[in-house]
């Protein structure tokens, strides 16, 4: 389809909507771009600015928990915990952030939140063999406690 446009109007109102429609694109873009560096450095400070410029994003959240959980020379399971629930609330279907809510959990101590953890990694993914596993080896470990 041609489009034919006779007036200098016409013309000028195109190249705005192309101009806005470019900045737009341009814009979120270079903020994926951005993100995506950022989450690669695997350090608190890039993922903290991935945080900070996709706040809606679960992936962000998850990786910043994952970060405090599995963080060798400093370790802060609070935190871990606290950027768990602000993943899940943006997607509470995913199994793997429901996985490792329930480990943060274990490895505090707490007993209901860790089963309720793993219950809603089994309702959102009930054929994963990682799910299955996590929560067989919760159940057994808290058979074994008692």
């Amino acid at each position: 389809m041609i489009l034919r446009l006779s007036t200098s109007s016409g013309r000028g109102a195109l190249a705005v909507i192309a101009a806005v429609s470019l900045a737009f694109l341009a814009f979120f873009s270079l903020r994926a771009a951005l993100v995506a560096y950022f989450l690669s450095e695997q350090t608190h400070a890039g993922i903290t600015r991935a945080t900070r410029l996709e706040p809606q994003n679960a992936e962000n959240w998850f990786a910043l928990g994952r970060y405090w959980q599995y963080n060798f020379a400093n370790p802060d399971l609070d935190r871990a915990v606290q950027a768990y629930q602000r993943a899940i609330a943006i997607d509470p279907r995913s199994a793997g952030i429901w996985l490792d809510l329930g480990s943060a959990y274990e490895a505090l101590g707490k007993t209901p939140q860790p089963r309720d953890a793993f219950t809603n990694a089994k309702r959102a993914y009930p054929l994963s063999a990682q799910v299955a596993w996590s929560y067989g080896k919760f159940s057994l470990a808290t058979v074994r406690s008692r």
